[in-house]
């Protein structure tokens, strides 16, 4: 008798090569980019990109919101079409005034931001910035709709249509390239806007025939009622892994921005592997703590969790061993080497992420945020204090420390004891 795959491991078999792609196209595109740009422009490109988390927080947590109340709806076998649809047009509205916006503070925001890259006058500075943005704001939408696509059991969908995104981007770089043409603006631009209006007009063009007139306010009341709770976690989520590149605009220099934003992608592009998992669970979860089926969940927490700290032991010793030809293929003849023992911090700090991540996913599944409401705002308040501090004494190793301590202070245990509390009962994990 055949048994029947099941949705999360096809979600998540697809995740996994999507991401592989993904990531092996961005590694040729930092390589690309480095040589095409320079040193102080290409760092300046690793600031601006690096702020993509803090654009993401312009979707106010309803693009997770709406995703669990479509598996909810699922579970309960009620029709969620009318909120997809009433949510995608309340998003499109948003964004424009957010666009309007960020026009205005461009100038403003974008000198504190590149304040070290003198190469760059204020105008430049000011549009480069806010083209950055525009192309994120644009990307959020997309995002929302794949959180919609995993929602409904078709994640598989959701993890094919960046890779025509980022592959139409490497191909944008390589014209860079061969054209020798060592433009920001144009660099900025061929990476981040493929991927974010591919889905942006797949979206369009579903929804071009809908009446605004008969717009449903009671859903969106529905939506934002807990929305502002993943909205908010979302914020301190970024205070805590996205202050460093804002932190490194302001106290470090061009040499050590481009060694952290290779090894941050490096081990990206290992922890990608595990968080695929993550985002294919997230509705399984979500599914079966509906049910009362935490049984269910408690051992694929255990499997998955296991195999994921294995997982990352192994990535890390495999980056220690290929070191060489890996500075050899990003930075060429250039004059910067990526420290050994620096890589031993991102590996344990990625070791840290794959642990707190899985109980956060479990939490948030079942919608309890309380132990982030109360730990997190401690984790940036260490996070933000000990990176201010000890960059100034350690420089880049001085950041991983800063996150490393915020993590053991905080969420390493807090979040598997609420999840044993709250979830799992008397299960011991």
């Amino acid at each position: 008798m055949n048994k029947k795959v099941p949705t999360h491991m096809i979600v998540a078999a697809s995740s996994w090569i999507s991401k592989i792609i993904i990531s092996i196209i961005q590694l040729f595109v930092i390589k690309i980019l480095i040589q095409t740009l320079g040193e102080d422009k290409y760092s300046a490109y690793a600031i601006l990109t690096g702020l993509m988390g803090w654009f993401t927080l312009f979707d106010f947590g309803i693009g997770t919101s709406l995703q669990n109340y479509i598996s909810e709806y699922r579970a309960k076998e009620k029709d969620y079409t009318e909120i997809i649809t009433i949510t995608f047009i309340f998003i499109f509205i948003i964004s424009v005034f957010l666009i309007i916006l960020l026009y205005f503070l461009s100038p403003y925001i974008s000198s504190k931001i590149l304040k070290i890259f003198t190469f760059l006058d204020p105008n430049e500075k000011k549009f480069i910035f806010f083209i950055t943005g525009f192309y994120f704001i644009i990307n959020n939408i997309g995002l929302i709709f794949y959180k919609t696509l995993y929602a409904k059991d078709k994640g598989y969908i959701a993890n094919l249509i960046p890779v025509l995104g980022y592959g139409i981007s490497l191909l944008l770089i390589l014209y860079l390239k061969t054209k020798n043409i060592s433009n920001l603006a144009y660099a900025i631009t061929f990476s981040i806007a493929p991927n974010a209006f591919i889905p942006f007009i797949l979206i369009l063009h579903k929804f071009k025939y809908q009446n605004l007139i008969n717009f449903n306010y009671d859903i969106i009341k529905m939506i934002l009622k807990r929305a502002y709770k993943f909205w908010l976690f979302a914020l301190l989520a970024n205070l805590v892994l996205s202050i460093d590149y804002i932190i490194l605009s302001q106290y470090s220099n061009s040499k050590d921005i481009v060694i952290y934003n290779i090894l941050s992608r490096i081990f990206l592009f290992g922890f990608f592997i595990y968080s695929s998992f993550l985002a294919a669970l997230w509705p399984v979860f979500s599914f079966n703590i509906i049910k009362g089926k935490t049984d269910i969940v408690y051992q694929y927490t255990k499997r998955y969790l296991s195999i994921g700290i294995i997982y990352m032991l192994f990535f890390t010793f495999l980056v220690l061993l290929f070191i060489k030809p890996i500075s050899k293929f990003f930075l060429a003849d250039m004059e910067i080497k990526i420290p050994f023992s620096i890589i031993l911090f991102f590996g344990f700090y990625y070791l840290l992420r794959v642990w707190t991540d899985t109980f956060a996913m479990i939490l948030q599944s079942a919608n309890i945020l309380r132990p982030f409401i109360i730990f997190v705002p401690i984790q940036v308040l260490i996070s933000i204090f000990l990176q201010i501090k000890l960059i100034k004494i350690y420089g880049l190793y001085g950041i991983v420390t800063a996150l490393i301590f915020s993590f053991i202070l905080t969420v390493v245990w807090a979040l598997p004891y609420y999840t044993k509390k709250k979830v799992f009962k008397d299960a011991l994990l």
